[in-house]
């Protein structure tokens, strides 16, 4: 207004080059988008966050209870600690990784914070490559969660129901603002659903990424991919050892010395004898084998009223005349 009065330019007016060009092309210029692949990253680290949360709020009950307990004794510490003594070295694992997250995240928001570059300046950065580092350290702590996850739950419910003190206490703890309408049931179950989130948030990462990169997110989902697996032949081993074991419960009185970790079981069979030398074998109308890889047993059956047949007791040994790398030795069972 004083320019166009003719009155000269006022000492109170801004110069013009207090703002330099590039300066003006900033404060105008709209923040800078991640790139799709930088998206998912941030939503591993994000759920790797809500997910350590979580294992600490189960860590946090755990502690509560066990001051509760000592107070009044309603459960036995043992099975607290079946049921929340896996959560801490998990909960440790994690806080680990969600560290080296945070860490290459930060690196990533300061790259898309900077006045000059794109959105592809972020090609460097390497989230696959803490879940890889971490490999070891996931099959110590999780294969003891999952193989046994059953047995944890079954416990649980046990004493949920069973267990009106410790029902009462889990409600009061779950009804607090800092569960937000969470079960501890359900964050029982994240651990199992945890480690196959994060194999496709990897495969999703690989598919929006280029060589280097995705090469590495691949490795990272074989990596999760290997301790999964690892779990699994965990179990499938100790669910045989189960059933191996079963067998000689089976057998009344058997002999300590045959009940043994590595004796393979191959097969049983229930037979009929035909004829014999014996007039002792004829007297039985039915006999169950159990063949493992080094000894055959031969039992009488005792009962079939009952599901679980209990076999009968004393016992002699024989061998068979076969190859001397052939040879297996015999164990007739009866009475």
């Amino acid at each position: 207004m004083l320019d166009c009065s003719g009155e000269g330019p006022s000492s109170n007016m801004t110069p013009d080059n207090i703002y330099s060009k590039d300066d003006e092309e900033n404060v105008f210029k709209s923040p800078r988008q991640p790139s799709k692949r930088l998206r998912v990253c941030m939503e591993m680290v994000e759920t790797e966050k809500n997910y350590v949360d979580l294992l600490k709020l189960v860590v946090k009950f755990k502690q509560a209870l066990g001051t509760e307990i000592s107070q009044n004794g309603f459960m036995r510490r043992t099975d607290v600690a079946m049921i929340f003594g896996r959560f801490e070295p998990i909960l440790e694992l994690h806080e680990k990784i969600y560290e080296r997250l945070t860490t290459v995240l930060n690196e990533a928001n300061n790259i898309l914070s900077a006045a000059n570059g794109s959105k592809h300046d972020d090609i460097n950065l390497d989230f696959s490559q803490v879940w890889i580092d971490a490999k070891e350290e996931m099959k110590r702590a999780y294969p003891q969660y999952l193989n046994y996850f059953d047995t944890i739950r079954g416990l649980f419910d046990k004493h949920e129901k069973e267990n009106s003190k410790f029902h009462t206490f889990c409600k009061a703890k779950e009804s607090s603002p800092e569960f937000h309408r969470l079960k501890l049931a359900d964050l029982m179950i994240k651990l199992v659903q945890r480690l196959p989130s994060v194999v496709l948030l990897l495969n999703e990462i690989a598919k929006k990424s280029d060589s280097k990169l995705k090469s590495t997110a691949e490795l990272a989902s074989k990596a999760i991919d290997e301790v999964l697996k690892t779990a699994n032949k965990i179990l499938e081993k100790n669910d045989n050892l189960i059933c191996h074991f079963s067998k000689f419960t089976d057998i009344e009185s058997i002999p300590p010395i045959l009940v043994a970790a590595n004796r393979m079981f191959i097969r049983e069979l229930v037979v009929s004898p035909i004829a014999s030398t014996s007039s002792r074998l004829s007297q039985f109308p039915k006999m169950k084998l159990f063949l493992f890889h080094d000894v055959l047993v031969i039992t009488k059956v005792r009962s079939e009223k009952n599901a679980m047949q209990r076999f009968a007791t004393h016992t002699s040994f024989a061998s068979l005349q076969a190859k001397k790398e052939d040879r297996i030795n015999i164990l007739i069972i009866y009475n």
